[in-house]
């Protein structure tokens, strides 16, 4: 687990000094060692550089940027099956240097060219860059589990793990992208392929970008979808008992290569059905010694730790807990915006930060439960899409219409963002064409129409994976469609954004077992009765859980990981809320409608419930502009 930066510039002073800067901004991603590459090529510099944290091979043959022949590799994660990979290509001639994983995958692009990605089991970035051919190739792993960010413009190609390296670049033009701003206030989060600056994207999950230095012409494309796993979702090929059987089986495998390292792993655990399953097989099928770790709180209605105490109690880990409190939560909020150069609002990443820096002091890789959820329609949000899906597919077109018509005078979308837009919401319900449409209406934090009005920019809104699943695909039933659209929106833009910077940001591999590809295909063809069925969402991990552990000790309501941030943002840190949301600042942005902003800045402060879901948001955005933009 590392991180790199690189850029293809046309010639400008001093690029060994920028290609150090961009790498030295990521230390925290490979504090173990530096690494650097720099290549004239026709007229332009190509460079690469790295920053290391050594989990496999910690010898000095695993560093990078690794270079066999005309081939120069940077690689950011893990690829599980490495060993075996190694063999065959020693088959075919190989000859090995180091033990590294990051070997095995350049020698398999050498070997298999671009198909080599079919072999790999595991999450990663890489760049590869051929010098005889003069291009370079970026892959991003199927689900997007490594981030890979990169910026276009002018003849300059600069690229890395994070924005925050990608900005140390003298020609990167840090003008923010206005559509992105939209989305975030609607998602939480800037969906990808979109970015908070213009002209620089997300590589998307499952695919692959390859340069053409001369030219600079840049070319996507697939090698692994997701949506082609539902082909048959609804047609069953086994008895239920056998699925089970292939599931648990497919668990052990998928966990056990997780626990590959030459440094110690740990495991996240909440106490609730994914977590547990995890310890369980790796503890009780697998026969693995163990330590697990779980963060709570002093407010006990946000405090899992008694549940994941008597889970490892059961287990017999090696088990942590921390008890957090406000005055930790306000030690994090300092780092949260340098963690995430993006803005990001989802606030269950301060545990996420407070639990990484804590598990850090004692193990270097730690296993989360992330993906469960979304493989097998685990939220609360999904038994609320199927309730109103079932109410709206029975109401005929014409009488949407006519409803949504008869609302138009009563829309509150510019009502006050202290207020929720329920009018608002039902009409763009009633007008959506399809399910998807209609889920994302249901999750969204704000509707584009109320952002609209809380903004002052006037965009279109930003295209996404929403979009794409609703109008461009076919699903046997309604919930595969919105499983998979969240799969690979809110997995991948917020799940794992705040899985990889929160523990990165301290040194911590983070590793998510259900994130396998090999589960993920599998789960995609489950029937629906496994994933939502007779004990409700996620039938078939509650099945398998029972039998690993008590059904006592894992039955209860789905509380998250959540903390009471935004009362606390009207209470004991008020004076936080008030710092990043005065008039003055939120102007300066030249983004905000401001009267109408602080209208919802003053209902907040005075403690009105209707407010406080919005808070966290509002303030995340601000954090970031005074970090990376400046006021």
């Amino acid at each position: 687990m590392c991180g790199f930066a690189g850029f293809v510039s046309l010639s400008f002073s001093q690029p060994e000094r920028t290609i150090r800067k961009m790498s030295d901004a990521i230390v925290h991603r490979g504090p173990d060692s530096d690494g650097y590459y720099l290549k004239s090529f026709n007229n332009k510099m190509v460079a690469l550089g790295f920053r290391r944290l050594s989990i496999i091979d910690l010898s000095s043959q695993g560093s990078q940027p690794y270079i066999i022949g005309n081939f120069v590799i940077v690689f950011n994660g893990e690829v599980y099956n490495y060993r075996e990979i190694r063999k065959t290509l020693e088959s075919h001639g190989h000859i090995f240097k180091s033990f590294a994983d990051t070997e095995v995958v350049l020698r398999s692009f050498i070997q298999w060219g671009k198909s080599c990605v079919d072999k790999f089991i595991g999450m990663f970035s890489f760049v590869i860059f051929d010098e005889i051919k003069g291009e370079m190739y970026f892959c991003r792993d199927r689900t997007g589990v490594k981030p890979l960010f990169y910026f276009q413009k002018d003849n300059h190609f600069i690229f890395g793990s994070e924005l925050k390296s990608i900005v140390q670049h003298p020609k990167f033009d840090k003008k923010v992208n206005a559509q992105a701003v939209n989305m975030y206030f609607q998602y939480r989060y800037v969906p990808a392929p979109h970015s908070i600056y213009e002209n620089t994207k997300k590589l998307l999950p499952g695919h692959w970008l390859t340069l053409d230095i001369d030219t600079g012409s840049a070319v996507l494309e697939k090698y692994w979808d997701y949506f082609d796993y539902f082909n048959y979702s609804n047609e069953k090929f086994a008895s239920d008992d056998e699925y089970i059987s292939q599931g648990r089986e497919l668990f052990r495998s998928a966990f056990d290569y997780r626990m590959i390292a030459d440094v110690p792993v740990g495991v996240f655990l909440s106490g609730g059905y994914d977590s547990s399953i995890v310890a369980g097989i790796l503890a009780k099928d697998l026969g693995k010694t163990i330590q697990t770790f779980t963060v709570g709180f002093k407010e006990k209605e946000f405090d899992e730790s008694s549940h994941a105490r008597a889970v490892a109690k059961f287990l017999g880990t090696d088990h942590t807990e921390y008890i957090c409190s406000a005055k930790d939560v306000v030690d994090v909020l300092k780092d949260f915006p340098i963690a995430f150069d993006e803005p990001f609002g989802d606030f269950s990443a301060i545990p996420s930060m407070l639990l990484a820096r804590e598990v850090r002091k004692s193990v270097k890789v730690a296993l989360s439960a992330d993906g469960g959820d979304e493989l097998f329609a685990g939220y609360k949000r999904y038994q609320k899409f199927l309730h109103y899906h079932s109410k709206l597919s029975k109401l005929p077109i014409f009488l949407r219409n006519t409803a949504s018509g008869f609302l138009r005078p009563f829309d509150d979308a510019n009502n006050g963002i202290e207020n929720f837009s329920r009018i608002n919401k039902i009409r763009v319900a009633l007008n959506s064409s399809n399910s998807v449409e209609l889920y994302k209406t249901i999750i969204q934090g704000m509707t584009f129409d109320e952002v609209n009005v809380f903004l002052k920019t006037n965009v279109l809104d930003g295209k996404n994976f929403f979009d794409v699943t609703g109008r461009n695909k076919n699903f046997s039933h309604p919930l595969n469609a919105i499983l998979a659209a969240d799969y690979k929106t809110f997995l991948v833009d917020d799940v794992l954004q705040k899985v990889d910077r929160s523990t990165m940001f301290y040194h911590l591999e983070g590793r998510e077992p259900f994130l396998d590809h090999r589960i993920a295909e599998w789960a995609a063809r489950l029937p629906i009765h496994l994933k939502y069925g007779a004990l409700g969402g996620k039938h078939i991990l509650k099945v398998i859980g029972h039998d690993l552990i008590p059904k006592e000790l894992l039955d209860r309501p789905k509380s998250g990981f959540g903390i009471p941030i935004n009362d606390w943002l009207s209470g004991e840190l008020s004076k936080t809320f008030e710092h990043y949301t005065t008039s003055d600042k939120l102007e300066s942005t030249g983004l905000f409608n401001v009267p109408y902003v602080q209208r919802f800045v003053k209902a907040h402060l005075k403690g009105d419930a209707r407010a406080k879901e919005r808070a966290f948001v509002l303030v995340a955005f601000m954090m970031w502009w005074e970090k990376w933009i400046g006021f």
